[in-house]
């Protein structure tokens, strides 16, 4: 009677539960009745569960027992722990409420058991509750006791329970039948039962014709979770949901997005269905939901190779919906159109008017975007106006929306470096305003990177940087700008009016600031006219509190000949810091002064591993340290810390040159390769890839990590084949490796790859080793004996001297290593490096999946030896040659140095002429071909420069260094004109650096 009267909810009932909340409400009351607190405030565990005891009693008071199941799921949801004891108690209570026929407090039941259900033992208890009310005529209690069986239940019940999910999948009430959906969905996600799913199909595909939308929303998202897998299957179902239509917006929503996946998986704009299922994306455009109209153009956007006449309904869609009403809808229209000016800026550009428009718009959201939008798309006449328009934008923005609009901005002026000017001015403006350390940060990157790319700025951006440091809150970003401006700003013209701001950081700042500032004033010593009042400014700081500072004043007086006290005894003039007699930014040549910059002669990796080498050996045998003795490439592990630092940088600029669609960035490769005429020589074609701009060979394969750790045997069967190599591979790191070179189509029956490893002998290189990676796609067949055949005969030093076949056959899509070494010739002269052309052949017997896997005897006539030709690959100059800069002195004291202690001239000079537009491109491509290493920041050179000075090192195989000085001009009629000179330690090198450019 008790359960009936609750059911019922009877009058008596009904009052007691509002009553009951009342009390809860007002009890909760502070004494001022205007101030409300949280009706769970001050709630505890251990009172809730003594509380739960209500649920054993005999006649069930529904009103305390809905009480104390929210207050029991709020403590749930806050993150409180119940011990083991405490959850199974509250747990059985719990499952006495099943006997309690209302509906609130019913559904409250379920979610307690979602929350409280963990272990078998209880799972097995609620079971036979929940598929009572599975099987009951309430359709209510049906769909959400699905909804818990399926969340709560393990994988071995989940077969016990099929029958019923399967018949609720064709059920007639919509609810019964979404829930179904779901309910398989969550034991997808969970991994249970996933093969008892999938003979669901055609049930689930039945569901699809269901009358009610959001049925056919859950089974389409069903199907596609089990055919994700199976691209004709998807592009099956994805026809035939189009076919059919969608019933609700998010239908046609998800259905939108399993075409972008059909259309991706193959091949893009370029595959066999695409010009099908973009007429249908094109189509969608016309829907009257807006959310499908933005998601069809979003889906367009993003279809890899798309044509810009593909794109244009999608542009036009997104124009109406920005005047849409809707602040979601013209934010999503302004976030689609921004995506695609990344690509296609000249397609949207006709709606800039209406884009303009949003400038203004009271969500900030929408004007960021917009504005960031104007900024990929606008002109270079339309750069004034976008500024006025930042100007009254960027205060009233966030941290992170204005860390946005700067980053926009870095990509205009790198875009449009004639206006560097005002967008300069702009980004000084930006320091100036309020801001935190994150957008502080990004305007003081920006004008970084703008001081690397436009030289012309750079007394501009130290200008602002001089005056942020006046006032910066953060002392990280003041230690930054101090260093750089104590890298350039002795390069200027007017220098001395930077060291008043840097003592002023000396006297106000902290003292990891002021340390800064000390060693920035230092290096405005190498300017001759400046040394005396650094001098004496260094001299102050001796009686700085700070330990630190002091000890690094009374370091940079002893490295300009001050004493620091007067105790202190002067240095001999012999050994002084002479400064070069220029009167405007001359460059100490000092050892010492190239120490404080944080640079050494050698890789301090290197330089460690000597000294303690050297200090292992006997006093007697000891002698002398001599440092020239260390080896000057630096070691594998501090090569890639570099290579993650250089991918890092040619990430960023990717991303910024990426912004206009490919239209500003591409100077460094200009137009056609490095191809020069000089007395008959011409550099190779392929140049002009390289010549994209030094980013681009920052970033690694992704097969790159791969090759090293097969090399290294991270593995046993890597292990066991390195046994096998040569003598000169084993414990030893290559020399240099070069990047993976793929030798086959992505669509070829066998992908092969190759890297380049060369080992460093005494005088030269010990020999060069051809790893190849082997990956079989053919799903029935089987490479047995799979090895590679090289025809090296342009080389002339180097010779086949063996190979080392793949040691187990390569099943489908497995992958197999195999190795061809090449070894110096009997009448090799050191230092053997040899550049040519390799020919490969991939050698194999094919086999049958099912003989290879047999345990009986093979059929022979089942087998039969094939080969599969590979695309050739060099032996380049810079497969001997690491990028290593100069070390520990200037470019110009490391060149005299190497004249001075070669035997025999090594300088060797010669002319070509470049079919490059501009000076900035042709200096390039020269850093890209040659793959040495830029010293001094000669990478950098203003795009409307007519001359430049181009300083290259490298380190050749055999631990001998090469420099090279490139004098780039522009031509009188066309072209750009290149005066090479090279000086090496050996006469071979220079001369092996001539041949390959000739």
């Amino acid at each position: 009677m008790s359960f009936a009267r609750g059911a019922g909810g009877g009058a008596a009932a009904e009052e007691a539960a509002e009553e009951s909340a009342r009390d809860l409400i007002f009890g909760l009351l502070k004494e001022d009745d205007a101030e409300l607190v949280s009706p769970f405030q001050g709630i505890d565990k251990a009172v809730v569960v003594q509380e739960v005891r209500v649920f054993n009693e005999n006649k069930l008071r529904v009103a305390r027992c809905v009480r104390v199941l929210v207050r029991l799921m709020y403590l749930v949801h806050q993150g409180t722990t119940l011990s083991k004891a405490e959850s199974t108690d509250v747990f059985f209570a719990v499952t006495k409420l099943f006997s309690c026929d209302d509906a609130g407090l019913r559904r409250l039941t379920y979610l307690a058991i979602k929350e409280l259900a963990r272990g078998t033992d209880e799972v097995i208890i609620v079971t036979n509750c929940l598929t009572k009310d599975i099987t009951s005529t309430v359709d209510t209690r049906r769909a959400n006791a699905t909804r818990v069986l399926c969340r709560v239940t393990d994988a071995a019940m989940v077969a016990q329970i099929e029958r019923y999910l399967k018949q609720e999948l064709v059920d007639r009430n919509a609810n019964v039948a979404s829930a179904a959906l779901v309910g398989a969905l969550t034991l997808l996600e969970a991994g249970k039962g996933e093969q008892t799913v999938r003979r669901w199909s055609s049930e689930v595909t039945q569901a699809l014709t269901h009358p009610y939308p959001m049925v056919q929303y859950h089974a389409l998202a069903l199907l596609y979770r089990l055919r994700r897998r199976d691209r004709l299957a998807l592009s099956k179902l994805v026809q035939d949901v189009a076919r059919q239509g969608a019933r609700s917006p998010l239908t046609a929503v998800l259905l939108l997005r399993c075409v972008g996946q059909v259309i991706e998986a193959e091949g893009g704009a370029s595959g066999a269905n695409a010009r099908q299922l973009i007429s249908f994306l094109e189509s969608m455009l016309r829907h009257r939901s807006d959310m499908v109209i933005v998601e069809a153009a979003r889906v367009l956007s993003t279809v890899r190779g798309i044509d810009a006449a593909d794109l244009q309904p999608a542009v036009n869609a997104m124009q109406i919906q920005l005047a849409s009403g809707k602040p979601v809808v013209r934010y999503a229209a302004v976030r689609t159109l921004n995506q695609i000016a990344a690509g296609h800026p000249h397609l949207v550009s006709p709606a800039n008017n209406d884009i303009e428009n949003l400038v203004a718009d009271a969500n900030r959201s929408v004007a960021t975007l917009a504005i960031t939008t104007l900024l990929r798309t606008g002109t270079e006449s339309s750069v004034d106006r976008l500024l006025k328009s930042m100007n009254k934008l960027l205060n009233d923005l966030s941290d992170d929306f204005k860390v946005t609009v700067i980053e926009a901005v870095r990509a205009l002026t790198l875009k449009y470096p004639h206006k560097h000017h005002g967008l300069i001015a702009f980004l000084g403006n930006a320091l100036r305003d309020e801001g935190g350390l994150e957008f502080k940060r990004a305007v003081v990157d920006t004008l970084f990177i703008v001081m690397r790319e436009i030289p012309d700025a750079k007394e501009a951006c130290l200008h602002h940087l001089v005056e942020l440091v006046e006032d910066c809150e953060f002392a990280a970003l003041s230690v930054r700008v101090l260093h750089v401006l104590g890298t350039e700003g002795p390069q200027m013209p007017q220098p001395a009016q930077y060291v008043r701001h840097i003592y002023n950081r000396i006297i106000l700042e902290n003292p990891m600031v002021r340390a800064a500032a000390v060693s920035a004033l230092f290096r405005f010593a190498r300017v001759s006219t400046l040394r005396d009042s650094i001098a004496l400014l260094l001299r102050h700081c001796l009686l700085d509190n700070d330990d630190e500072v002091r000890d690094r004043a009374a370091l940079y007086l002893e490295m300009l000949g001050e004493a620091s006290s007067s105790s202190s005894p002067p240095l001999m003039p012999s050994e002084r810091v002479t400064p070069t007699p220029n009167s405007s930014s001359s460059s100490s040549s000092s050892g010492d002064e190239s120490v404080v910059d944080g640079e050494l002669p050698v890789p301090p990796e290197n330089l460690q591993a000597a000294l303690v080498s050297f200090l292992r050996r006997d006093e007697a045998e000891r002698g002398a340290f001599d440092v020239s003795k260390v080896s000057k490439v630096p070691p594998p592990a501090a090569t890639a810390r570099l290579s993650e630092a250089e991918a890092g940088r040619a990430r960023l600029s990717a991303g910024i040159t990426a912004v206009d669609g490919g239209g500003g960035g591409g100077g460094g490769g200009g137009g056609g390769g490095v191809s020069s005429t000089a007395a008959g020589t011409a550099l190779p074609g392929d140049a002009a890839a390289a010549g994209a701009g030094a980013a681009v060979s920052a970033f690694r394969h992704p097969l790159q990590e791969e090759f090293l750790r097969a090399l290294t045997g991270a593995t046993a069967a890597a292990t066991a084949a390195a046994a096998q190599l040569p003598s000169w591979t084993r414990g030893r790191s290559p020399f240099k490796s070069s990047t993976v070179l793929e030798l086959t189509d992505a669509e070829a029956e066998f992908l092969v790859a190759v890297m380049k490893h060369v080992y460093e002998g005494e005088a030269g290189a010990a020999g060069v080793l051809l790893q190849f990676r082997v990956e079989n796609t053919l799903d029935e067949q089987v490479l047995a004996q799979c090895r590679l055949q090289v025809d090296a005969s342009e080389l002339s030093q180097l010779s086949v001297a063996g190979t080392l076949p793949a040691t187990v056959p390569v099943a489908c899509h497995a992958v197999a290593w195999t190795y061809v070494w090449l070894e110096p010739t009997a009448d090799a002269m050191p230092p053997c490096i040899d550049t040519g052309t390799l020919r490969p052949q991939l050698a194999y017997v094919l086999q049958d999946a099912e003989e290879a896997s047999s345990t009986e005897t093979p059929d022979a006539t089942a087998a039969w030896e094939d080969e599969y030709g590979l695309e050739e690959f060099d032996l380049d100059t810079a497969d001997y040659l690491h990028p290593v800069p100069v070390r520990g002195m200037s470019f110009k004291a490391a060149w005299e140095a190497l004249g001075e202690r070669a035997e025999t001239s090594t300088t060797l000079r010669e002319t070509f002429a470049l079919p490059h537009e501009s000076v900035a491109a042709a200096v390039k491509a020269v850093i890209a071909f040659l793959g040495m290493a830029p010293c001094e920041g000669t990478e950098r050179v203003s795009a409307t420069a007519t001359e430049h000075v181009l300083l290259l090192s490298g380190v050749f195989v055999g631990n001998a260094q090469v420099l090279c000085r490139g004098d780039v001009s522009a031509a009188a009629d066309a072209g750009v004109n290149l005066e090479v000179m090279v000086r090496s330690e050996q006469p071979a090198m220079s001369e092996i650096i001539m041949a390959s450019i000739a």
